[in-house]
C-alpha cells in the first residue's frame, strides 16, 4: 500500500509538471502572438516594348532611318510590411532601385491615438549610389551629398514631420508643404510659360494650422522663418529676398494662408503668402 501510494503521487507530479509546461508554452505563444501579427507585401514593376519607327525629311524622297528596338526593363523593388494593435499602427516600407548605382529607402510610418486626438509621423533615410545631384533642391537639408562623379555613395538628411490631428484641427510641424499651391489645372498650349498656374510654393521646415470649417471647405496658416544669405519664403525656389546682393546674414518671417473647398462641381482653392526680411541688426 505504501508502495501505491508512492506510485500515485509520482504520477501526480509528473502530470503537473506536465500542466505547468504546457502552461508555460501557451504564455509563450500568447506573448509572441503581437510580434507575428504583421502584414507583409512585396511590389515591383517590369515592362517590354518593342519600338518601330520610320524617319524621312518632308523634303526627301527616301526614309533616312528605320530603327527597330526591344527593350525590357525591371523598376523598383519595394518591400513593405505593416502592423496595427489597438489605436496604434506601424508601416515599414523598404526600397531598392538599381539606376547606375544601388539606390535605397527606408521609411518608417506610425500613429498613435490617445482621446480625440491622433498624433503621427513618417521616418526615413536615403542612401544613393548613382552620383544623383539635387544640391540645388528645396527644403534645406534635403539635398544629396554625394557628387556628381557618381562613384562615392552619398546619405540625404532625414527630415520629416510630425502632425497631430482631431479631424477639425491639424498641427504640423517640421518638413511638410505646409501651404498649398492650389492647382486645379495643368499647363496648356495656350498659356505660355513652363509651369503650371499655382502659387510659387514647395517644402518647407516650418509649421501650419489647418481648420476644417465644413465637409467642403479647409482653411489653414502657414509660418516659415529661415536665415542665410539667401533665405526662401514657404520653400519657394524663386528669390523672395536680395540676400545674395547685400552679402549679409537675413532673418526672414513669412505668414501663409490658403482657402480650399469646392461648391457642388466646382472645386476652387486659393494661397496668399506675404514675409519680409531684415539683417542680424535688425535692418
Amino acid at each position: 500500500m505504501v508502495r501505491g501510494y508512492g506510485i500515485c503521487n509520482l504520477h501526480r507530479g509528473i502530470m503537473q509538471k506536465l500542466s505547468k509546461l504546457m502552461l508555460a508554452a501557451v504564455a509563450a505563444i500568447a506573448l509572441a502572438t503581437p510580434a507575428l501579427a504583421w502584414d507583409f507585401k512585396a511590389a515591383g514593376s517590369v515592362t517590354a516594348t518593342f519600338n518601330m519607327k520610320d524617319a524621312k525629311a518632308s523634303s526627301a524622297d527616301t526614309i533616312t532611318s528605320s530603327p527597330k528596338t526591344f527593350t525590357g526593363t525591371s523598376g523598383a523593388i519595394t518591400l513593405v510590411s505593416a502592423h496595427t494593435e489597438g489605436d496604434k499602427s506601424l508601416t515599414f516600407t523598404y526600397k531598392v532601385d538599381y539606376d547606375g548605382g544601388m539606390d535605397e529607402t527606408v521609411t518608417l510610418a506610425a500613429s498613435n491615438k490617445v482621446g480625440d486626438w491622433t498624433a503621427s509621423g513618417t521616418a526615413t533615410q536615403h542612401k544613393v549610389s548613382n552620383g544623383l545631384d539635387n544640391s540645388t533642391g528645396i527644403g534645406h537639408g534635403q539635398s544629396w551629398t554625394n557628387p556628381t562623379t557618381g562613384s562615392i555613395t552619398g546619405v540625404t538628411d532625414g527630415v520629416a514631420s510630425v502632425t497631430l490631428t482631431d479631424g477639425t484641427m491639424t498641427h504640423v510641424l517640421g518638413s511638410a508643404v505646409h501651404l498649398a499651391g492650389p492647382t486645379k489645372g495643368t499647363l496648356s498650349d495656350a498659356v505660355g510659360g513652363g509651369a503650371d498656374a499655382k502659387a510659387n510654393v514647395d517644402t518647407y521646415q516650418g509649421y501650419s494650422f489647418g481648420y476644417k470649417v465644413s465637409d467642403t471647405l479647409t482653411a489653414t496658416l502657414a509660418i516659415d522663418m529661415d536665415a542665410g544669405l539667401d533665405p526662401e519664403c514657404h520653400g519657394s525656389p524663386t528669390d523672395h529676398f536680395a540676400a545674395a546682393l547685400t552679402g549679409e546674414n537675413l532673418n526672414s518671417t513669412c505668414f501663409g494662408v490658403n482657402v480650399d473647398g469646392s461648391a457642388g462641381d466646382i472645386a476652387y482653392g486659393f494661397s496668399f503668402g506675404t514675409g519680409s526680411s531684415a539683417d542680424d541688426n535688425g535692418t
